[in-house]
């Protein structure tokens, strides 16, 4: 790539990284935190807080998506 062109990327890369630390609101260390804690005492408890943390990014990843989109546009 041309020094244009791979700045272009570099620009695309940082948003889309800039939006998944947005959308995720730090969830990777607590749901880790907490599957930690609970994987040999509480199988339930780590399902429960996988799925909630996993849609939750869906949903905020979608919002913040859109409204980066809108934003560009």
């Amino acid at each position: 790539l041309a020094k244009f062109e791979y700045g272009e990327y570099g620009v695309i890369k940082n948003t889309l990284v800039l939006i998944t630390g947005f959308s995720t609101f730090g969830l990777q260390y607590t749901s880790t935190k907490f599957i930690a804690q609970y994987k040999d005492t509480n199988k339930s408890m780590v399902l429960a807080v996988h799925r909630i943390a996993l849609n939750i990014t869906k949903i905020f990843s979608v919002v913040f998506g859109v409204w980066f989109l809108i934003l560009i546009v």
